[in-house]
């Protein structure tokens, strides 16, 4: 891998790593439709499985005390199960094709959250499972399990720490999970682990940092800035997969 793709590759994974310290998501919204547009999603997909494993081992280990694991094996189940059928999406779908559905998701997503919708499960326990079966099919196809999730703690109106401390221990949990299926999928491979190792120390920076700022800014600001940040590299994801750039 080149030295300048490395250091734009790094200095991604920085930006997204604060973004996931303060919020608890981002990580993927923030780096996949960036570094789809420099590398190909089957390389971009390992990478970040590596990288968000190791962010949020950290962030789980810092947030918990407000973990609940009542709300997050229903959800593992059911990302297990979709994790499979992601990454036969991943192998068998041109790059374009996921350049332009995973900038769209992203647009969708964020325009969302900013208008405020919300819609509040009265029966919880039987929406986790399809919720977690949604989310593990965008991890399995690009290592962006969040959206669903994060759509469905926000409708159900979770306290900001509690809200924090599932998703990263959510995410960590899944990620686990998809590891073997991508290393039977012939994923892994010696440039995207040499990148990871290379990339390790930017990781831990980013999220150290990003916990430090998360008792330092508005959070209800940054949740602006960021989401406007993640609709342009929605944007980004979406012009590289019609050949525009």
């Amino acid at each position: 891998m080149e030295l300048g793709l490395l250091i734009l590759i790094a200095l991604v994974l920085l930006l997204a790593c604060i973004l996931q310290g303060i919020t608890g998501f981002g990580q993927s919204l923030l780096a996949v439709p960036i570094l789809i547009s420099l590398m190909s999603p089957r390389s971009v997909a390992p990478l970040m499985l590596l990288a968000g494993t190791v962010l949020n081992l950290i962030l789980a280990l810092n947030a918990r005390r407000h973990i609940r694991l009542g709300r997050i094996w229903p959800l593992v189940l059911g990302g297990i199960v979709g994790v499979p059928f992601g990454m036969m999406s991943l192998l068998m779908l041109p790059s374009w094709v996921i350049r332009i559905a995973v900038g769209a998701m992203i647009i969708l997503f964020s325009i969302v959250l900013i208008l405020g919708f919300s819609l509040r499960i009265k029966r919880e326990r039987s929406a986790l499972f399809p919720v977690g079966f949604v989310s593990g099919l965008l991890n399995g196809a690009v290592t962006m399990s969040g959206p669903p999730v994060i759509l469905f703690f926000t409708n159900q109106e979770l306290g900001k720490e509690e809200f924090r401390a599932n998703l990263v221990v959510y995410f960590l949990i899944l990620n686990l999970f998809t590891m073997p299926v991508f290393f039977a999928g012939g994923l892994f491979h010696m440039e995207i682990i040499t990148a990871f190792l290379l990339v390790i120390p930017v990781l831990i920076v980013g999220s150290f940092l990003g916990i430090y700022l998360s008792g330092k800014l508005s959070r209800t600001l940054f949740r602006k800035v960021a989401l406007v940040i993640v609709i342009l590299a929605g944007i980004s994801s979406v012009i590289s997969g019609l050949g525009m750039i």
